[in-house]
């Protein structure tokens, strides 16, 4: 991992490594990784330099994989079970998952599952999240503006 690297952080999606940090705690100087995820209100996560391969991250995929997520999301087969825990159970693996058509995945079948109205709370919730931290990491890799993303990402998921 480098300073200005991009990378996608699971469960808030893209960020930046900002900088490397030395930060006294105790008697002792320790550096830590600063992580800045621009999309989380600007969080930063600290992550200890020795600590920091225990992370899983990945870094951001290329323009080409953001066509394939488009057109993953055209798909209209995206079963998921009907018992709503069970469903919320795998949904949740998928979300911590590195792999962006995952992600995707969570997004489509929940959003399909929302037209008929049948969600619950926590679902929409993850639902949302899902949204976020796909446009978070197009925005980054493909300079477009948050609104523009969304826009494509809703027409990808209409057709």
């Amino acid at each position: 991992m480098e300073v200005g690297e991009k990378i996608f952080y699971p469960m808030h999606g893209a960020g930046m490594i900002k900088g490397i940090e030395e930060k006294k705690i105790g008697e002792v100087f320790e550096k830590f990784y600063v992580i800045e995820l621009p999309f989380e209100q600007n969080l930063h996560i600290f992550i200890k330099e020795n600590d920091i391969d225990n992370f899983e991250f990945r870094k951001l995929v290329d323009e080409d994989t953001l066509d394939e997520v488009y057109d993953y999301l055209n798909k209209s087969e995206f079963p998921m079970p009907k018992n709503w825990v069970q469903r919320y159970k795998e949904n949740t693996k998928r979300m911590k998952s590195l792999d962006i058509f995952d992600i995707a995945y969570v997004l489509k079948g929940l959003a399909i599952r929302n037209e008929k109205g049948k969600l619950s709370l926590k679902e929409l919730f993850m639902l949302n999240l899902a949204k976020k931290i796909l446009v978070s990491e197009f925005v980054m890799v493909s300079g477009f503006s948050k609104n523009k993303i969304n826009k494509i990402i809703e027409y990808s998921m209409e057709h």
